[in-house]
Formats: structure tokens, C-alpha cells, sequence
């Protein structure tokens, strides 16, 4: 792509790190003759005409209606549609993202969990033009319970005083809303919501100990992945496997965590209807969570694998690649174990169908860069939003536009287009309202008033790299070679089995048939496991694995732990 003298500027000012503004345009721009679908869920004007000054909205409406400025710079959109410039609701800034992200009309990213200097500079840097990409709002570093896995970028709390101090330290770091993770107890949550109410910030949670019962009456306000959906309907046993032990994976997990087969549809409405009445918002990232399940995978595999076969995005790390691509997770599964994960996909978009129905807030989210490419994979949440939770084009488009604003308190400044607003849109080939697929299809990106160079080059550089590869040391992919024992007696209790292989970390966790054990971390090689007696009431091969939790990780390959007969 032939280089702008403004996208020259910019690279100049990120290669060598000047202290320099973005050059603002400071013409008037007007576009014109296009469908416009406003984000307010009004009805398209099928020839519009918005007219954008500095970085606002200065008119919109029908062409007839609003008059074109002296001088402005005309942009014709005729036989396309202007849409607000999309908001992806969940993902974690890396310096290798701002083409990724602009190129598909993503003019902002919700940050849920970063590490928070970094990425505090970073949101500064980008709203003062200092930085050219998308605009950044933040929780800067979450919080956790001494239950949830360490971290870099997290504050690890004891208690409920302790969770008071770090979400009162988040406050002064003027955040733009504050995430707890899975180790957060009852007692801390209602510590850390109290004090983002009062400083007028929502508060987010990725749940693993509390079901999201439990959060919604604790005072929580949305829930990333849908986490503690499925706690909170299956069988209790089922529940506590879920909650599990420190460093577990729900989305590696044959049964499922996030999607749970066991999920009891009876209770579904008595939920939906909590969530509903205590307002809690629900981020369920299907697309990354439900990696190989979901039936338009083969198909979104192909046009991510397409997409980074660009040789200039060569400056995309590799390790980032292969975790997008894999679905290690499923390696070595068995047909049961992928039919009850696809069940219990099944029953989560029956949930979200009522959740959307009775008036619940969904948002759409990639979470990138855990298993998720940045830039597609947010128009492939709207895609399986209107495919497969049922949800109106015009529905779906609002879930990366004027919900996240909204819920993220920015609905005043962003997400839908009306007149003061800032001038963030995108213009597309085709309308999004007869086929969803056409938010792909970006001609024109406009963020901050400023249009956005598309596309990618091989020379971009970002002078805002994170300190550390990941939030937490990259997790390898773990290899089972022997287990000892390998037959155990039917009936019988106490059995510890040994497992030797490769890529063990103090967060790996042994799964057997679905049912996590007890599993101590030995050395990177040995892991030592305690047999429930659960799994000795049969007879016949259990299939073991390890599973490793992201940043990387997944779930080994299968070794049979034999149960015979007694004598």
C-alpha cells in the first residue's frame, strides 16, 4: 500500500519514539450518500449525509436535511453503509495490534487486564494522539483472591480489607472500570464493588470460585466469558469441579466449563432473571471460548490463517500465531467428550436467547490475545450472535457499539452517531442489515475525526512494549509420557499416580474422564495426582491429561489409566 505523508509522520514519531502529536486534520469532512445505521437501533436513512468537524460530529441525518460546509472535504459512500466505529469489549493491548485493529473498524478496545503503568501510558499516549491506533478504556491490573492463579498483572488479595485497598488504589489510578479474577471471594467482591460504586466505575469479573449468582448478589455488573453461568445451574458436584482448585481451566475441559452439558434448563429463567433485575451484563466471547465447537469454525480457522499469510504482518510474533490457531484443547478428545462440549454450547446460546430476550445487555468481545486473533475475530462474535443466538443484525450490531459504550459509561461520547459525539465510524460495502458478514467488508475508517490509514506494513513498529511477553509466564503445551501406576483395582481409595512427560507447571491440573484431581506439581517433568474414588467405581480405561491454563498452555495427549476387576 502506498505510503500517506500523515501515516509517514506517524510511523516516524513510533519508530523513533519523538515526543510528537499526530497530525490532526483539521478539514472538514463529509461523507455522504450511504445507508446509515446510527447504533441507536433506529432505522437506517438510506441516503445520509454526516458531516464531521475536528474530532465531532457536527450534523447527520438524511442528505436533504443537512447542509455541506464551505470547503469540506466530500467522501462519496454511495451503495455502502456508515456505521459507528465498533468497540471490541474485551481484549489485551500488545504493541503488535493498532493495524490489526483499525483495519477492521475497530476504533477502540475495552482493555480487560493489563499490566497497569503500561498500559495506563498506552491510553494516555492514544487519547493525547502521541500514539496512532485505537482508543484504549482500561482496568489497568485486576484483582484476584489467593485462590486464583499469580500473575504480573494482577493484584493477588487475602481478604476483603485487602481487595478495599487495591480497588481503592485502582480509583486513584483513575481506571475506567475494575475486573476481578477467578480467585475473588464473596466477601472481597462486595469490598471491591462498593468502592468502584461509589467512584461511579462498573466492575467486571472473569469467576471461576463464585458462580454468577453469587457475584450478580455480590454487586458485580458484568460477566466476562459468561463466567459462573454454568456454575450456578449444574449438579452441585458438577459445580464444585468447575470452581475447582487453583490454576484450572475451565475451556480445557472435555465436559466443558464455560459451556457445561449439565446445565439444568429448568433454572435457566430464575437467573436469567437475577441477571436481568440486578442489571449484570453478559461478554461471552464465543468465538474464542468455543474454539473447534462452534459450527462455523473450520470456516473462521481459514479466514484468520488467510489473513496473518500476509508477509506484512511478519511482525506478529509466532508463539501468538500457533495459539490462535491451535485447538490443543481438543486434541485426543473423544466423540463423547466433544458432544457433551458442544452441548453444552448448545445450552449456553439457549440462555443467552433468553438472557437477550427478557432484556439483558450483551456485549461482544474477542478477548484477544488469549486463543483469539485480534481484528477478525470480533465480526465473528457478531456472525454467531446473529447465526446462532438469534439476535437481529441490527441487534448485534449494537453489542460492539452503543452497548459497550454505554456499559462502560462512555455512551455519552461514543457509540452511536449523533451530532457532539466523537466522529468514530466505519464504512462498509454492502448492508450489514441483509447479511451480518458485511462488517468485514471496511472501505472507510474514521476515528477521532482523523481517517485511518488501513491495511499493514512491514516496517510498523510501536515504541509501547509491554515489559513481559504475558500476563503470566507463556504456559507450555504439556506432554504425557508414563503414568504409575497404570492399573489400579476397582473399589480400591487412596490411589496417588505419578505422571512423568514434559511442560508441567505449578498451575497444571490432571483431568480424568472429565473430573479433576488433586494434582501436585513435582518439577516441570513430574506431576503427582490423587485417583477420586469416583473413578474407580467402574471398570475398563480412563482416559488422564493434563491441562495447562493460557497464556498458551492446553491439554496434553491422552494416556489410559486401567481399572479391573477385584480379585
Amino acid at each position: 500500500m502506498k505510503l500517506s505523508l500523515a501515516s509517514a509522520l506517524v510511523t516516524t514519531c513510533l519508530l523513533f519514539s519523538f515526543d510528537c502529536q499526530v497530525i490532526a486534520q483539521s478539514e472538514l469532512i463529509v461523507i455522504e450518500g450511504g445507508a446509515l445505521i446510527d447504533g441507536t437501533g433506529r432505522p437506517p436513512v438510506s441516503d445520509a449525509r454526516v458531516v464531521i468537524e475536528g474530532n465531532r460530529i457536527k450534523a447527520v441525518g438524511p442528505r436533504a436535511n443537512v447542509q455541506v460546509p464551505a470547503g469540506a472535504r466530500v467522501i462519496d459512500a454511495r451503495g455502502k453503509t456508515i456505521l459507528p466505529g465498533l468497540i471490541d469489549a474485551h481484549g489485551h493491548y500488545r504493541e503488535f495490534l493498532p493495524e490489526l485493529l483499525i483495519s477492521h473498524g475497530t476504533t477502540t478496545l475495552i482493555d480487560t487486564g493489563n499490566y497497569m503503568d503500561y498500559v495506563l501510558a498506552v491510553r494516555e499516549a492514544t487519547a493525547a494522539g502521541k500514539l496512532w491506533g485505537p482508543r484504549v478504556f482500561t482496568t489497568g491490573s485486576g484483582i484476584t483472591g489467593s485462590g486464583g492463579g499469580v500473575s504480573r498483572d494482577r493484584v493477588v488479595v487475602k481478604d476483603a480489607a485487602e481487595a478495599k485497598a487495591a480497588a481503592e488504589e485502582h480509583v486513584r489510578r483513575k481506571v475506567d472500570f475494575i475486573k476481578v479474577y477467578e480467585g475473588i471471594t464473596s466477601d472481597q467482591l462486595k469490598a471491591v464493588t462498593e468502592v468502584a460504586h461509589a467512584a461511579g466505575i462498573p466492575v467486571v469479573g472473569h469467576l471461576r470460585i463464585l458462580d454468577a449468582r453469587e457475584a450478580a448478589l455480590a454487586g458485580i455488573d458484568g460477566l466476562i466469558h459468561a463466567g459462573g453461568i454454568s456454575a450456578a445451574l449444574v449438579p452441585e458436584s458438577e459445580a464444585k469441579s468447575i470452581k475447582g482448585a487453583a490454576g484450572s481451566n475451565p475451556w480445557g475441559t472435555p465436559g466443558g466449563g464455560v459451556f457445561h452439558s449439565q446445565m439444568d434448563t429448568s433454572e435457566f429463567d430464575d437467573l436469567v432473571r437475577l441477571l436481568v433485575e440486578r442489571r449484570v451484563m453478559i461478554q461471552p466471547d464465543l468465538v474464542h471460548s468455543a474454539k473447534g465447537v462452534i459450527k462455523q469454525w473450520d470456516k473462521f480457522d481459514l479466514e484468520n490463517r488467510r489473513l496473518f499469510d500476509d508477509p506484512n504482518l511478519d511482525y506478529v510474533p509466532q508463539k501468538d500465531r500457533e495459539r490462535w490457531f491451535r485447538t490443543a484443547f481438543l486434541k485426543g478428545a473423544t466423540p463423547q467428550e466433544l458432544e457433551r462440549r458442544r452441548a453444552g454450547y448448545e445450552k449456553m446460546l439457549v440462555f443467552l436467547k433468553k438472557f437477550v430476550a427478557a432484556g439483558g445487555l450483551l456485549l461482544a468481545g474477542s478477548d484477544f490475545v488469549g486463543d483469539a486473533a485480534p481484528g477478525p475475530t470480533l465480526h465473528q462474535e457478531l456472525e454467531v450472535f446473529v447465526d446462532d443466538v438469534g439476535l437481529t443484525p441490527m441487534q448485534a450490531i449494537q453489542t460492539a457499539t452503543k452497548n459497550p459504550a454505554d456499559f462502560y459509561l462512555k455512551g455519552k461520547q461514543l457509540g452511536t452517531l449523533e451530532v457532539g459525539k466523537l466522529a468514530d465510524l466505519v464504512v462498509v460495502r454492502g448492508d450489514p442489515l441483509q447479511d451480518i458478514r458485511n462488517t468485514r467488508n471496511i472501505e472507510l475508517v474514521i476515528k477521532d475525526g482523523q481517517v485511518m490509514e488501513t491495511g499493514y506494513h512491514a516496517w510498523y513498529a510501536n515504541p509501547y512494549r509491554r515489559p513481559f511477553s504475558g500476563g503470566r509466564d507463556d504456559h507450555p503445551i504439556p506432554f504425557v509420557n508414563t503414568i504409575s501406576p497404570y492399573v489400579a483395582t476397582q473399589g480400591s481409595s487412596g490411589v496417588v499416580l505419578t505422571i512423568h512427560g514434559t511442560g508441567f507447571t505449578p498451575d497444571s491440573l490432571v483431568w480424568v474422564e472429565g473430573t479433576s484431581l488433586k494434582t501436585t506439581f513435582v518439577s516441570p517433568t513430574e506431576l503427582r495426582a490423587q485417583v477420586t474414588d469416583v473413578s474407580l467405581k467402574g471398570v475398563g480405561a480412563l482416559a488422564l491429561r493434563v491441562v495447562n491454563p493460557p497464556p498458551i498452555g492446553g491439554t496434553s495427549n491422552p494416556v489410559y489409566f486401567l481399572v479391573k476387576h477385584p480379585q
